[in-house]
């Protein structure tokens, strides 16, 4: 998810993106300068310094389909007071994980760890655990009607014109 974070990052203003909290209330901030990604109990992600485009509006697609660092990536593009998303809820994968190694047959589990802390509230929520992101703006028309591969799929027409009336307001 960093990486895709350091790619937005024009769009993105400095300071904190969100908190991991976990189940002591125990907040660990993800912080971002205009070349660092400062993670929580990790190391630091260093990037190339770009120039910030915060008065742009920028409009988010996403649909069930958005899901984990999609997710993430979104809960920093809405630190920018100019972001709205545009669609349906999202996956619901907004929580920071740990693989954690058995030794029972060389297993490993995913375990769930903190729930995450927003500072820009997202349809009116700051707080997340496992649960879909809503969108600013919701869509009757999914954005892609017929996903059967993982490649590029055309956006749907009737979503491209809710999309053109979400951006004119």
């Amino acid at each position: 998810m960093v990486p895709m974070i350091a790619g937005l990052s024009a769009l993105i203003p400095n300071g904190r993106l969100w908190a991991q909290v976990d189940k002591h209330g125990k907040q660990h901030w993800l912080t971002m300068t205009d070349s660092q990604i400062k993670q929580p109990l990790s190391t630091s992600y260093k990037y190339s310094h770009v120039a910030k485009h915060l008065n742009k509006k920028v409009l988010v697609i996403m649909n069930r389909y958005t899901a984990s660092s999609g997710e993430m990536a979104i809960i920093a593009l809405k630190q920018n007071p100019n972001c709205q998303i545009v669609g349906t809820e999202s996956a619901g994968f907004t929580s920071a994980n740990n693989l954690v190694s058995l030794k029972k047959d060389n297993w490993a589990a995913i375990i769930t760890y903190a729930s995450l802390y927003s500072p820009a509230a997202i349809h009116g929520r700051h707080h997340f655990n496992n649960e879909p992101l809503q969108p600013d703006v919701w869509t009757t028309q999914v954005p892609i009607a017929n996903p059967t591969s993982w490649a590029q799929q055309p956006l749907d027409k009737g979503f491209l014109q809710e999309l053109q009336t979400a951006a004119a307001s």
